[in-house]
Parts: C-alpha cells; structure tokens; sequence
C-alpha cells in the first residue's frame, strides 16, 4: 500500500510549473495509460498537455514563449530597421490609427489587422507566419479577400501586378461560371481593357456581348 502511494503521489503534477506552464489539474489517461494535464499558461492559454511532454521539456508553452524568443532575437539583430518591420508597422497604423494618411481606406471601413500579428509580440507572429522576402524583394503584403483583414490566411506576398489585379476596385466579371478581373479577360480575349470598359460602360453591353464580340466585327466599318 505504502509503495502504491508513493507512485501516486509522484504522478501528481498539480501545482507543479514546467517552462510556461503551471499544472491545475489532471484531465484524463488514454487506454495506453498516458496521462493529460490541464496546464495554464503564462500568457493565459489553457491545454491539455501530455505528461511526458511537460516531464520530458517538450511542451512549456502555448506557443507564446517561442514568440517571444523571437521576439528578443528581432530587438538584437535589428529587424526593426528592416523592410519586414516596416511593412508590419505601416500594415499596423493604415488599420488602427486614426491620424493615418491612409486610415479612411482601411481601418475606417472594417479592414484590420488579426490578434494575434498585434501587440509586443505582434510581429514575431508576423515573420513565422509569413517569412522574410527579403530588403531586396520587390514582393508586397496583399490580401487575398480584399474585403477582408489581414491574417494569415488571408494574406501573401504578391507583385505589384498581382496587387493592382486583386484592388477592390477592380471589376469582376462573370462569363460561364468563370469569374476574373477585367485585365485577367483582356489577356484571355485578346481584347484592350479601354474596349471592355467602353463596351460595358457607354454603350451598355452585357457581358457575354463585351467578352465574345471580336475587336474588329465584321460590320464595325459598314
């Protein structure tokens, strides 16, 4: 009996801290007997994590503490004089400050920056989701879903064509179940853009009129 105590007490992580976690309380045991913890963590995250994760040094964080070491490794080799750090930091203040030149177009109308790329370790997030193009790149932060925020989902690097394709701005038009922009159908048809917008905007076209006229009918000199 006194040994089968023993062993019990030695499997009792409760109030034990291991890196960011700190143990409170036992959650269930696996047909394999391995044992799950409820671990709080420094930053307010709660899991469920394997006893031999926390005994062993695998586990100990959320994740937040990895961040963070990233985030002291920025400060000491200068990312903050960096392209990436000022794409983030302009990404930052054209969404939540209000005294932004370019506020109005973004913030203004619900386009903001995700949780988790905000705060001190912010952009720490930012370059493990996104990576680093590079000083040189000539790549830009774009949003897939230009009525959407920016996330990682729902970001990439992009050139400057790509981004001047996906502007808000840009119409889309729909031709047999296949959607794209007016440049992607001027490319397919051959067409200029100036003709496709002319066609739709003074003359009234339809649509499947604009995309399947040819450029020079045969009854546009009669």
């Amino acid at each position: 009996m006194a040994g089968s105590e023993h062993r019990r007490n030695a499997e009792n992580l409760f109030g034990m801290n291991f890196g960011y976690w700190r143990v409170e309380g036992r959650a269930k045991q696996t047909s394999t007997g391995q044992s799950y913890w409820v671990c709080l963590c420094k930053c307010g995250n709660i899991r469920l994590v394997a006893k031999k994760m926390l005994q062993t040094g695998r586990s100990k964080s959320c994740g937040c503490q990895k961040s963070e070491l990233i985030s002291r490794r920025v400060k000491t080799h200068g990312m903050t004089n960096s392209r990436l750090f000022r794409i983030w930091k302009g990404m930052l203040e054209r969404c939540h400050k209000e005294n932004n030149k370019d506020y109005h177009r973004y913030g203004d109308k619900g386009i903001l920056v995700c949780d988790r790329w905000r705060g001190p370790t912010g952009f720490s997030a930012f370059m493990i989701d996104m990576g680093n193009p590079g000083d040189d790149s000539k790549l830009t932060i774009d949003r897939i879903d230009g009525s959407k925020g920016y996330s990682p989902e729902n970001c990439r690097w992009a050139t400057q064509t790509t981004q001047h394709r996906n502007k808000c701005n840009n119409r889309i038009l729909t031709l047999n179940g296949r959607s794209l922009v007016i440049a992607e159908w001027a490319e397919i048809t051959g067409l200029k853009r100036c003709t496709i917008s002319k066609r739709l905007n003074s003359y009234g076209w339809s649509v499947e009129k604009t995309l399947t006229t040819p450029a020079y009918p045969r009854n546009a000199r009669k």
